[in-house]
C-alpha cells in the first residue's frame, strides 16, 4: 500500500495542473478501486483533481477580467479553453459567484472546501449499477436552485433509506450546498408515534404552558436542523397535525412551537423524508404535493446478484474488521447467501452474516478449529434455505466466479501476497505429499498404494486449481505476476511453454500463471528439492506418455539455462500442467455424471443394477457413513470431482439433507449439480438411460426426470382416440385385440374422443395420473410430445406387433427368471474361465443369449471382476445380447477365484433386460442374508436352491 502511495503521489505531481487527473482516471491508472485511491489521496493530504487546479482557474479568470471585466461567461469560457482548460459553462459561471461573494467579504456558498471528497455516494455498492437513478435522483435534490427539493425516500425495511439520506447530507457538504458545519439531525417518528403531542413537541419545541408538565420553553429538533437537513425517518408516524405544522415550513420557512399564537420562527432547512409504506394511505394529500421528489430504492431481490455478492463481501470484511482475524470462507456460503430469502434486505443481511461470523468466531476460540472457518454447519438455518434453490435455478453460476476465499481485516493485508487461491497448486502441494504420505504409510499401505493414491488425489487438486484459474475474470497482469515470481522465471517459463506448443499444440495462457509460480516455489525449496518422502509420480508417466516426454524435454532445457536439475516428482507436476492447460477441442461423447447418495447400501445397489442392465458403467452409488459431516462432505466433492465429465453431475438422493449437502459439495468441487429427491430403482435407471443420450445436458436432464408427467412405475395404458364420440375408438380398440390378443393381458386399452364433452387435454391429465400412456392410437395425431402415436389401420398385424410387442413388457419375478436346467451344483474343482463358460452354454441352450454375450462378459470381467456381495459373482452381459431374462446359477463347494484374492462360491449369470432391473436387488436382497446363503451351500438338488431363492418363506 506504501507503494501505492507512492506512486498516487508521483502521478499527481506529473499531472497537467491545467486538468488534473480525477479520482476515476487515478483508478484506472493504478487498477485500484475508485474508493481506495480517495482514501489514498485524503491520507497524503492532497485535495480532489477540482480543488487542485481551483486556484489556477481562479486566477486566470481574474486575469481575464481584469482586461475586459464585462466579458459574458460563454466568452471567458471561451478564453479559458484557449489557456488550455478542459472546462464547462457551468463550472465558469460557479466560480464567478465564489469571485463575487470573496469580493463582497461573504463566504462562498457554492464552492466552500470540500469534506468527505468521494464518501458521498461512491462507496454505496451499485453507485453505477442498481442505485444509480436513485443516486441521480438524489444529486438533482440536492443541487437543485436555489435551496434544494425537499425529498421522500421510499423502499421496504433495510433498503438503505438512512445511508442514502447521510450520503445526501455528505454530498451537499462537499458540493457546497452547505457548510461544512451545517447540522445533520435525525428523527424517528415512530419513537412517540404512541404519544402525537409528544412527537411535535420534540419536533418543534413548545412554550410554557402549552400543555401539563411543560414548565419552561424549548426548542425542537427543527431549530436544531437550521441551517442544514432534517432527516424524518418512518414519517408516515408522523400525525396530521405534524404534517400540517410541515407546511409552514415548506412554503414559506416558518413555524410555531406548540402553544405558540402569534411569533413565527424563522427557519432555513431541507426536509427528507423516509417510509416503508404507502404513502398514499398514510400521508396528507397537501403534504405529498410539497414534497417535489420521490426517490424509491430497490429491494435486495431486485438488484443484480453481482451486486448481493459484493455486499457479502462487503459485510464479512467487515466483521474480519471487527474481530481483527481473517476468515476462511466455503463457496457455498456465498451461494446460501445469495439466494435465501432476505425480506430484511440489507439490514438483515448484516444481521445474518454476523450471526455466521459469531458462531464461526465461537468455534475458533473454543479450540474447535484453528482458524476461523466459515462453511455450511455455521450458516443459520434460514441462509441454509438459500442453498435448495440452487437445484431449480437458470442462472450462470460460474459467472459469479465464487471460489473459496480468505477474508483478510486491513492490519493484515500489507503482510500478505495476493489470494492465497494462487498458491493452491504450488506452495501447499509439497506439504501435502509429505503429510499424506505418512499418513497412509501409517495405515498399513503399500509404497506403490500409496503413490497410486497421492496421484490420483494430486491430479484432481491440480485440476481444481486449474478450473480456477481459468474461471478468473481478471487475470493476473505482467505486472501482479512478477510480484509473486521473478522476472528471470517468467522469462524461462514462457521459452518452456512456446516449446511445449510445438509438439502439444495450444496451451491455455493461464498455464504461464500457474507455471511460473510453480517453479519460483520448486526453487525456494532448493536446499530439499527431493522429497524426503519415498514419493514418486510414475503413474503420471503411463497416464499421459506423450505429455511425460515433453515435460522431460522441458525439465533437461530448464537445466541447460537455470543450472539446476529438476527431480523425477517435478517432471511429474509438469507433465499434470501440460495435460490439464492443454486447450482441449470439443470432445464427442462427454456424459451428465450420475450419483445416488443413500444413508444405507441401497445408493451402490441401485447404481448397479442401472450399470447392469444398460451395459455400461456409469452411475456411481455412494453411502452417507456414520462419520464426520466435514469428511463426508469432501468426500462427496472429490466424488464429485472424478465423475464429472464436464457436463456436471446429477444426484438422486433418498432425503433432502442429503440433497442439500450434494449441492454444497458441488460448489466445493466446482461442478455444478442437480439434484432429485427421492431416489427409487426405477428413476436412477431412467435418468443413467438419458444421461447417456449424446445431445443430454445437466439442466435437461433434471427437468425432464422431474416432469409432473414422468411416470415410471405406473401401469401402462394404450389410448385409442377418434375425432367424434367413442364408436371410433371402442371399434379401434376391438380391432387391436382380434389382432394382438394378448396384449390386453399387459396394457389396459382406454377409449376416448377427442372432441368429447371434456376437453382431450383434461381427459389425457386424469388418465395420466393413475396409468402410464405408452402409446396413443387413432385417426388423428393430438401431437402429445412425450408420447407415441401409430396411426390406426395403417399397419399389418407385424408391423403392429413390432410396434407394440415392446410395450408389452412386464416385470418377472425371481421364479420366473430361473429354471431348474439352469441351475448347477458342482462338487468338483471349476476356474473361471469354465465356470464362464458352463453357465453361458446353459443359457444359450435355453435361448436366452446371442453369441455375442459371451464375449461381452468376457470383456466386463477384464475390466472389474462383478462381485455382488462376498463369496458371491455376478458375471453379465450387455441387455443387447439378451433374448429373453433368464439367471443361470452355480453353486461350487469348492471356492473359484473370481478376482485378485476373492473367492466366491455362487456365481450368477445375468441375463437381463432393460425391463428386468429390479432382479438384481431382489438376488442381492436374498444372498445377502447368511441364512440363505448357508441354506444354498447345502441343497441337495436345483430344486432346491430355486426354492430357497424364491420362496417368501426365505426372505
Amino acid at each position: 500500500m506504501k507503494e501505492k502511495k507512492w506512486e498516487l503521489k508521483q502521478l499527481i505531481l506529473k499531472e497537467d495542473k491545467k486538468n488534473p487527473l480525477p479520482d476515476e482516471a487515478l483508478a484506472e491508472i493504478l487498477r485500484l478501486p475508485r474508493c481506495e485511491v480517495t482514501m489514498l489521496r485524503q491520507e497524503l493530504g492532497i485535495p480532489d483533481s477540482r480543488e487542485r487546479r481551483k486556484p489556477l482557474l481562479l486566477k486566470s479568470i481574474k486575469n481575464i477580467l481584469q482586461t475586459n471585466p464585462h466579458l459574458s461567461e460563454r466568452k471567458i469560457t471561451q478564453a479559458l479553453r484557449e489557456e488550455g482548460f478542459r472546462i464547462s459553462r457551468s463550472t465558469v459561471s460557479l466560480l464567478l459567484k465564489e469571485i463575487n461573494n470573496l469580493e463582497e467579504g461573504s463566504p462562498s456558498p457554492i464552492l466552500p472546501t470540500p469534506i468527505h471528497p468521494g464518501l458521498s455516494f461512491t462507496h454505496f455498492i451499485g453507485y453505477e449499477g442498481s442505485l444509480k437513478p436513485a443516486i441521480e435522483k438524489a444529486k438533482a435534490a440536492i443541487l437543485y436552485p436555489p435551496h434544494g427539493l425537499h425529498t421522500l425516500l421510499i423502499g421496504p425495511t433495510g433498503v438503505g433509506k438512512s445511508e442514502l439520506a447521510l450520503a445526501m447530507y455528505n454530498f451537499a457538504v462537499e458540493s457546497g450546498r452547505l457548510s461544512p458545519g451545517a447540522p445533520f439531525v435525525t428523527f424517528n417518528c415512530a419513537d412517540y408515534a404512541h404519544n402525537p403531542q409528544l412527537l411535535v413537541s420534540q419536533l418543534f419545541g413548545y412554550v410554557k404552558g402549552a400543555f401539563t408538565g411543560a414548565e419552561k420553553n424549548k426548542s425542537g429538533l427543527i431549530e436544531k436542523a437550521h441551517g442544514g437537513i432534517l432527516f424524518l425517518d418512518e414519517i408516515h408516524r408522523l400525525p396530521p397535525e405534524g404534517q400540517e405544522i410541515l407546511f409552514q415550513v415548506i412554503d414559506k420557512g416558518k413555524f410555531r412551537r406548540l402553544g405558540e399564537t402569534e411569533y413565527e420562527h424563522e427557519i432555513k432547512v431541507l426536509l427528507i423524508g423516509a417510509t416503508t409504506e404507502n404513502i398514499h394511505s398514510y400521508l396528507l394529500s397537501a403534504f405529498k404535493r410539497r414534497i417535489p421528489m420521490i426517490i424509491e430504492l430497490p429491494s435486495l431481490a431486485q438488484r443484480p446478484l453481482s451486486e448481493r455478492l459484493a455486499l457479502i463481501k462487503a459485510f464479512f470484511l467487515r466483521e474480519a474488521e471487527v474481530i481483527n482475524l481473517p476468515f476462511e470462507i466455503k463457496p457455498e456460503v456465498f451461494y446460501a447467501f445469495l439466494f435465501y430469502d432476505c425480506p430484511g434486505n440489507i439490514g438483515q443481511l448484516a444481521s445474518d452474516i454476523k450471526t455466521c461470523c459469531a458462531s464461526a468466531y465461537l468455534r475458533y476460540i473454543s479450540g474447535v478449529n484453528k482458524t476461523i472457518k466459515i462453511t455450511y454447519y455455521e450458516l443459520p438455518q434460514v441462509v441454509k434455505e438459500g442453498l435448495k434453490k440452487l437445484s431449480t435455478l437458470e442462472t450462470d453460476l460460474e459467472e459469479l466466479d465464487i471460489t473459496e476465499t480468505v477474508v483478510l481485516p486491513s492490519r493484515l493485508k500489507e503482510k500478505t501476497t495476493p489470494s492465497p487461491e494462487v498458491y493452491q497448486g504450488t506452495r501447499e502441494i509439497y506439504d501435502y505429499i509429505e503429510n499424506r504420505f505418512q499418513e497412509l504409510l501409517s495405515q498399513g499401505l503399500s509404497v506403490n498404494d500409496i503413490n497410486q493414491q497421492i496421484t490420483k488425489e494430486i491430479e484432481l487438486k491440480f485440476s481444481s486449481w486449474a478450473k480456477w484459474v481459468t474461471k478468473r475474470k481478471t487475470a493476473l497482469s505482467e505486472d501482479e505476476l512478477k510480484k509473486l515470481a521473478s522476472p528471470e522465471i517468467i522469462d524461462i517459463c514462457q521459452k518452456l511453454i512456446r516449446i511445449a506448443q510445438q509438439e502439444l499444440g495450444p496451451l491455455d495462457p493461464h498455464i504461464l500463471i500457474a507455471l511460473s509460480l510453480h517453479i519460483e516455489e520448486a526453487l525456494k525449496r532448493r536446499a530439499s528439492l527431493k522429497l524426503k518422502a519415498d514419493f514418486s509420480l510414475a503413474h503420471i508417466k503411463e497416464k499421459y506418455p506423450l505429455e511425460y516426454e515433453v515435460a522431460r524435454k522441458l525439465a533437461v532445457y530448464f537445466q541447460e539455462i537455470s543450472g539446476t536439475a529438476l527431480p523425477p516428482e517435478e517432471i511429474g507436476f509438469l507433465t499434470l500442467y501440460l495435460q490439464i492447460f492443454k486447450e482441449k477441442r470439443p470432445e464427442q461423447g462427454k456424459k451428465v455424471g450420475i450419483l445416488v447418495l443413500s444413508h444405507g447400501q441401497v445408493a451402490p445397489a441401485m447404481a448397479e443394477v442401472a450399470n447392469n442392465l444398460l451395459g455400461v458403467c456409469h452411475a456411481k452409488g455412494l453411502v452417507a457413513l456414520q462419520e464426520d459431516s466435514q469428511v463426508f462432505l469432501e468426500k462427496l466433492a472429490q466424488t464429485i470431482r472424478e465423475i464429472d465429465e464436464g457436463k456436471g453431475v446429477l444426484v438422486l438422493a433418498d432425503t433432502q439433507a442429503l440433497g442439500e449437502m450434494a449441492q454444497v459439495a458441488g460448489l466445493r468441487a466446482g461442478v455444478p449439480v442437480k439434484n432429485i429427491i427421492p431416489a427409487t430403482t426405477m428413476l436412477t435407471i431412467e435418468a443413467t438411460r438419458r444421461a447417456l443420450l449424446p445431445e443430454m445436458d445437466l439442466e435437461k436432464l433434471a427437468s425432464s426426470l422431474s416432469s409432473p408427467n414422468l411416470v415410471l412405475e405406473q401401469p401402462p395404458a394404450i389410448l385409442t382416440v377418434c375425432l367424434t364420440g367413442q364408436g371410433g375408438a371402442m371399434l379401434l380398440k376391438r380391432e387391436i385385440k382380434n389382432r394382438l390378443p394378448e396384449i390386453e393381458r399387459a396394457i389396459e386399452i382406454i377409449p376416448i374422443s377427442y372432441l368429447g364433452e371434456t376437453p382431450f387435454e383434461a381427459r389425457l391429465k386424469e388418465i395420466r395420473q393413475k396409468r402410464r400412456v405408452v402409446a396413443i392410437m387413432g385417426t388423428i395425431d393430438p401431437q402429445i410430445k412425450d408420447i407415441p402415436f401409430i396411426p390406426a389401420f395403417s399397419l399389418t398385424r407385424s408391423e403392429l406387433n413390432v410396434k407394440l410387442s415392446p410395450l408389452t413388457k412386464k416385470e418377472i419375478g425371481l421364479d420366473e427368471a430361473m429354471h431348474e436346467d439352469l441351475i448347477y451344483l458342482w462338487q468338483g474343482e471349476v476356474n473361471k474361465p469354465q465356470a464362464i463358460e458352463l453357465l453361458f452354454q446353459g443359457l444359450r441352450e435355453w435361448g436366452a443369449v446371442l453369441p455375442e454375450f459371451l464375449t461381452d462378459v468376457l470383456k466386463r470381467e477384464l475390466l472389474s471382476p462383478a462381485i455382488l456381495l462376498p463369496q458371491v459373482a455376478i458375471p453379465h452381459g450387455s441387455p443387447e445380447n439378451v433374448l429373453k431374462p433368464a439367471i443361470a446359477i452355480a453353486i461350487s463347494q469348492i471356492p473359484i477365484e473370481w478376482g485378485e484374492g476373492q473367492m466366491v462360491k455362487i456365481i450368477c449369470m445375468l441375463a437381463l433386460t432393460v425391463d428386468n432391473a429390479h432382479l438384481v436387488l431382489k438376488l442381492r436382497h436374498k444372498l445377502e442374508k447368511q441364512a440363505i446363503f448357508n441354506r444354498l451351500l447345502h441343497a441337495p438338488t436345483a430344486k432346491a436352491v430355486k426354492e430357497v431363492l424364491t420362496s417368501d418363506q426365505s426372505i
